[in-house]
């Protein structure tokens, strides 16, 4: 409006032909203030021409005033009510901030019209001048160009419409804060509105082609997926709200979706009465784009996906009270490995505020670490922060498979979420099991009913005994306790009782040697990190009552010797032993308590002169004793032995 002001102080036109020079110590109007205000008209045959310097310029909601401001224009005309500067140039002490194609502003009978075409607009000169009137601008630093096409019609009533078109290309923007910051963006903004007294209809057509934009916490690569948006609605500055007739949000291999309802736009931006039809969203360019960022730090956050969805969503008041999604051939790989599902379709259905119609899932597979469960379809109902099993869900697992029933999972809504179902296993190879956790492939099969499990404040526990059949005797699983199963580092604790184990068919099982007869075992106190034990009390013992054969083998022998850091001392000499493959003995024990990394190992009993202890004892003839001597053993050497025991390399007894 400054210029509307300069030609109204001139007060005629300028005669063509005619160098003058006119100063003003100051302009001021409707909020604004030039001051030391100096216009430089100049004319030939050919052009006329002029420059207008402006010493300061106090804006109405400036903190302070801009420094020498100057517009060079080589075709200039300036009359009462018209001023139209073409070929020129804006400048601020000096730096280039554009180039003005044109800037025309015609004033007459209370009403206006501005038409301006600025080019190669330094987005970095630009910024300070940004800063000074608008107080509250965010942006710290900017680099790029920009172009910038005006045109706007008011009166002096203040009703104000027309339109802006601006472009951009390489745009580097940050914020202090470095909440938001972009890398070489390019595309366009086109901006209808129109004002009256009670608001603004406003329309929008946006474009970005190209470059990155952080938008805490989400970076968007618009390069990779370009994104256009389309809005019309209405702009209400009494309530702070616009209202949206449509909106289509278009973003190459992410989401295309239209939505209409009320938003308050700024700062602390909230959705407030929106329906949205979600027409296709795809993946994984939705999880990378939107999704990864905001499940930083949880199971979720690193994620291989393929497949997509489409659905509505409503939200009232801010808050999401209504969703009907359609899932396509998702498949989600965790790349610690430590969840899978392949092949998901369905229908997922959830309402706030009451039961949603019946919602349901099929897959043709999951992997939870190295368990492989099959092909399955699950029926579900949901009501707000819950959802509950409608039917049992039965799960091919290995040669057997595994039914859930009493599913409920509440408190959704929360960063602490409860899970409740109990399971029955069928009959299940213990040699498919034992191989998916790397272990020696057992033989036998396990099976029986979980008691109930339950999951909460990120704890896995299991309300009861687990049991199961294996090696001919029986296992028991006591206060298992899970931490974090999905997590990076999972902790567990736990106890183990194994009854009656067959020796023939264990050491089977290993290069290790034979061994008759039957064995206990007890480990108290286990605990678990990162599915590694870190402590624990274990002690292995013949089977108390036991009337089975019990017999070891030389090579067994050996095997045991190695373990306990010892000698085979037995009353015949080593040379008379290797004639003889298998020995009779009277017990086995053998102890180890974990800790710090370290096992403190012992046998079934001390050996003489408490020289060591005995891990198997001998009877009749001939007799052998193995003794170990090894006291406190690296838990990680231990572990490198016995794995080189079960490939069969032990060293020979001397």
């Amino acid at each position: 409006m400054f210029c509307l002001l300069v030609s109204l102080m001139l007060g005629g036109a300028v005669a063509a032909g005619v160098d003058s020079v006119l100063q003003f110590e100051s302009v001021e109007g409707l909020g604004w203030k030039l001051e030391r205000v100096r216009i430089e008209l100049s004319s030939d045959e050919a052009s006329a021409g002029g420059a207008l310097f402006i010493g300061g310029l106090h804006a109405p909601a400036a903190q302070r005033p801009i420094q020498n401001l100057q517009i060079h224009c080589r075709r200039l005309r300036i009359s009462r009510t018209r001023f139209f500067c073409g070929q020129g140039r804006f400048q601020i002490a000096g730096r280039r901030i554009a180039d003005i194609g044109e800037l025309a502003l015609h004033h007459e009978e209370q009403a206006w019209t501005l038409r301006g075409n600025l080019q190669h607009m330094a987005v970095g000169e630009l910024n300070p001048l940004l800063q000074v009137l608008l107080p509250d601008w965010p942006v710290a630093t900017a680099a790029g160009m920009a172009q910038l096409q005006i045109e706007l019609a008011g009166t002096d009533a203040g009703a104000v419409g027309g339109s802006l078109r601006l472009r951009v290309s390489d745009l580097g923007l940050a914020t202090a804060d470095s909440l938001l910051a972009s890398e070489g963006l390019a595309g366009h903004i086109d901006l209808r509105f129109a004002q009256d007294p009670d608001g603004s209809d406003v329309s929008l057509n946006s474009e970005l082609r190209a470059g990155y934009a952080y938008v805490d916490p989400v970076l968007h690569n618009y390069t990779q997926h370009p994104a256009r948006l389309r809005l019309s609605g209405r702009w209400s500055p009494d309530t702070g709200r616009l209202h949206l007739n449509s909106l289509d949000w278009q973003q190459n291999d992410v989401i295309a979706l239209q939505a209409r309802g009320s938003l308050r736009p700024g700062p602390e931006s909230a959705l407030e009465d929106l329906h949205v039809v979600v027409a296709a969203a795809t993946l994984p360019g939705l999880y990378s784009q939107f999704l990864e960022p905001y499940l930083a730090g949880t199971p979720l956050d690193q994620l291989d996906t393929a497949g997509s969805l489409h659905g509505r969503i409503r939200l009232e008041g801010g808050l999401l009270t209504d969703l009907h999604l359609e899932l396509r051939e998702l498949h989600v790989d965790d790349r610690q490995r430590r969840f899978a599902i392949y092949g998901l379709d369905g229908q997922l259905h959830w309402r706030a505020s009451s039961t949603a119609e019946l919602s349901a899932l099929a897959w043709d597979g999951i992997y939870l670490g190295r368990m492989p469960f099959g092909r399955a379809r699950w029926q579900f109902r949901t009501h707000g922060a819950e959802f509950t099993g409608a039917q049992p869900l039965r799960l091919s697992f290995f040669d057997g498979a595994i039914t859930v029933d009493r599913f409920r999972a509440s408190a959704l809504d929360s960063g602490e979420p409860q899970v409740t179902f109990e399971a029955m296993l069928e009959p299940v190879s213990l040699s498919l099991f034992t191989s998916a956790l790397g272990l020696p492939s057992f033989p036998g099969k396990i099976a029986g009913r979980l008691p109930p499990v339950e999951f909460s404040n990120r704890q896995l526990r299991v309300a009861g005994d687990l049991t199961a059949e294996a090696f001919g005797g029986a296992l028991t699983i006591s206060e298992l306790v899970v931490d974090e199963p999905l997590g990076l580092v999972p902790r567990a604790s736990a106890s183990i009782r194994l009854r009656r184990l067959d020796l023939t068919q264990l050491t089977s099982v290993f290069d290790f040697g034979h061994i008759r007869g039957e064995l206990d075992a007890d480990v108290s106190n286990l605990e678990l990190q990162a599915w590694r034990p870190t402590a624990f009390a274990a002690r292995i013992y013949t089977s108390p009552g036991s009337t089975a054969a019990q017999q070891i083998s030389q090579r067994a022998v050996n095997s045991i010797s190695r373990v306990g850091g010892g000698g085979a001392v037995a009353a015949l000499s080593s040379s008379f032993l290797r004639y003889f493959e298998n020995f009779a003995y009277r017990r086995i024990g053998w102890s180890c308590v974990l800790r710090n990394g370290v096992c403190e190992m012992g046998g079934a009993r001390p050996a003489k002169n408490d020289l060591g202890y005995i891990i198997v004892e001998g009877r009749g003839l001939p007799r052998i004793n193995v003794v170990g001597h090894a006291r406190r053993v690296s838990w990680n050497t231990l572990v490198t032995q016995l794995q080189g025991i079960s490939r069969g390399d032990p060293p020979s007894v001397k």
